[in-house]
């Protein structure tokens, strides 16, 4: 999941900066996963900024598969894994508001 997550990064990154993009990168990376056999949902909540500028909380979205939350646009924050546990403390900074398994997405 890493090496894909990384993929998409590498992509939004070649194309710009990746604030904005998201969404976007997000959708990919749960279509690989979808196509790898994993099941992932694209999630949409808040980012909690590490530092402080600005609103306390970001507009975000990201994936969650297997227990892990895969954020391909993540360094638009900080420097923090692409990929954490959902229950570790790199987790505290995403605020689920929903999220979608991304088998369902062309039906919703």
């Amino acid at each position: 999941m890493t090496a894909a997550a990384m993929s998409i990064r590498n992509a939004v990154i070649a194309e710009g900066p990746p604030a904005g993009r998201c969404e976007g990168a997000s959708g990919d990376l749960a279509e690989a996963l979808l196509a790898a056999g994993a099941d992932p949902s694209v999630a949409w909540g808040e980012y909690l900024r590490p530092d402080g500028e600005g609103h306390p909380t970001t507009g975000h979205c990201w994936v969650i598969v297997d227990g892990l939350i895969a954020d391909p646009t993540r360094e638009q924050f900080d420097d923090g894994p692409l990929v954490c546990d959902v229950n570790g403390p790199d987790a505290r900074r995403y605020r689920l508001h929903h999220s979608i398994r991304r088998a369902n997405i062309d039906e919703e």
